[in-house]
């Protein structure tokens, strides 16, 4: 008997375990589902001003320089917070920080519509990019935070893939209410969808309050956050943030220049162009979360971290680098641009396994203030080059095979530059100065 109540005792705590296993596994994936959205409309709301600006042009007569000023003002805000968007949340915790930036950008997001001069939207755009920039700093935070190894590349691309989302869905939202209800209310829309999703998210972190106690969630918040200083002679934040400098560039390069590629190199322009550009999209949000579950297969099935993600990576590699170089020299249009998607795609997946690794890399106190840096400085990266891109197509125009080549050659460069930097991704560890 008392052996049989040893194993019933037994038997019931696994039981119990189990199901707490259980339960843990579905609140992290509804979290991760929360942040997908507000990833995607994070996105969304910065399309939006784009999409309308022709219209808004004539009406409210704002030039083409001072269009570019106030594309200016929203990358430069985004930048520069990125830097300090990780040593907040930190300090203050991802969840609440997550909280904070939602409303801050779905306020900017709401101001648009009471703008009338390129000074008013350029203000608007300013404080929009300056809460914005929290965004990945805290889904990454928050990845590192509830998701075991095994599963973060699938979280952080299913994350990532909602970049893809709010691209594809900003063309087919805003036309539609500008054209039903005018501009003004295309901006007060997107913005009211962001305090829709803070409905869901602050009972949602409530209850994981209640459940857990305050102390166990958001932990890592209590210590101060990293000095830069100490941030960046640590090997492993530059295994991430170089990659990412270089690399970056190119998502942007996709984004602002495939539709004049389109126009100036093959005639597709407008409504005609929509069903090319959503493809690409498309491309890149399966890339996200095709290899970022194929990444987390490989580390459940016994491969090492390292073995696994670079794995991944270098395939992806070996997909977009021939795939750029021959796009620029293929006469069909349709065949360039399913060349460009696949380049597009492997582009986004190794994204994610950018965003990935610093989770995997350093302690989780520390992931929020390097992402951010690591961001902040591959954005403004994307700054120069595209001013560079600039300069060079109005000197060159319809140019763009130099760009496919460059392109092909950095991503390469950049897993060399990781296996450099940490040959074995072994984890940095912190040493306690308390």
């Amino acid at each position: 008997m008392p052996q049989d109540g040893l194993t019933s005792a037994l038997s019931e705590q696994n039981a119990r375990m189990a199901e707490m296993a259980k339960a843990g596994s579905h609140h992290r994936w509804l979290i991760c589902t929360l942040l997908f959205l507000a990833t995607s409309i994070n996105y969304l709301d910065r399309q939006v001003f784009g999409l309308l600006i022709p219209d808004l042009q004539r009406e409210l007569h704002i030039s083409e320089i001072e269009y570019g000023r106030l594309v200016m003002a929203f990358q430069l805000s985004y930048a520069v917070m990125m830097a300090y968007a990780g040593r907040i949340l930190d300090r203050i915790g991802a969840r609440l920080g997550m909280s904070i930036a939602v409303v801050l950008w779905s306020i900017a997001e709401i101001g648009h519509m009471v703008a009338r001069t390129a000074l008013g939207f350029g203000a608007a755009r300013f404080v929009l990019g300056f809460a914005e920039a929290a965004n990945f700093p805290a889904c990454v935070k928050l990845i590192s935070e509830l998701f075991p190894a095994r599963e973060r590349a699938t979280a952080t691309g299913v994350i990532n893939s909602a970049t893809a989302v709010g691209a594809i869905a900003a063309p087919l939202v805003v036309p539609f209410v500008a054209l039903r209800y005018g501009w003004q209310a295309t901006f007060l829309v997107t913005g009211l969808i962001g305090f829709v999703w803070l409905a869901v998210w602050i009972p949602v972190q409530r209850r994981e309050i209640s459940e857990k106690g305050s102390t166990a969630v958001d932990a890592s918040s209590s210590k101060a956050p990293i000095a830069w200083g100490t941030l960046i002679r640590i090997r492993q934040f530059w295994a991430f943030a170089a990659a990412r400098i270089i690399v970056d560039p190119i998502w942007y390069f996709y984004v602002f220049w495939l539709p004049k590629f389109l126009a100036e190199g093959h005639g597709i322009r407008g409504a005609a162009a929509t069903p090319y550009l959503s493809a690409i999209y498309v491309c890149a949000g399966v890339g996200c979360i095709a290899s970022g579950y194929l990444s987390s297969t490989l580390i459940r099935t016994g491969w090492s971290v390292n073995r696994a993600r670079k794995s991944v990576m270098w395939g992806l590699v070996a997909l977009a680098t021939p795939a750029l170089l021959i796009a620029e020299h293929v006469d069909s249009v349709t065949l360039t641009m399913v060349l460009i998607g696949i380049a597009v795609g492997a582009h986004q997946a190794i994204s994610t396994h950018l965003y990935t690794l610093p989770a995997d890399l350093l302690p989780s106190r520390i992931t929020g203030v390097a992402v951010g840096l690591g961001s902040s400085l591959s954005a403004l990266a994307s700054v120069v080059t595209a001013e560079g891109i600039g300069q060079f197509l109005q000197r060159n125009p319809g140019s763009y095979g130099l760009f496919f080549v460059i392109a092909a050659c950095i991503y390469p460069v950049a897993m060399l530059l990781i296996q450099a930097l940490s040959p074995k991704l072994a984890p940095h560890v912190m040493i306690s100065t308390s």
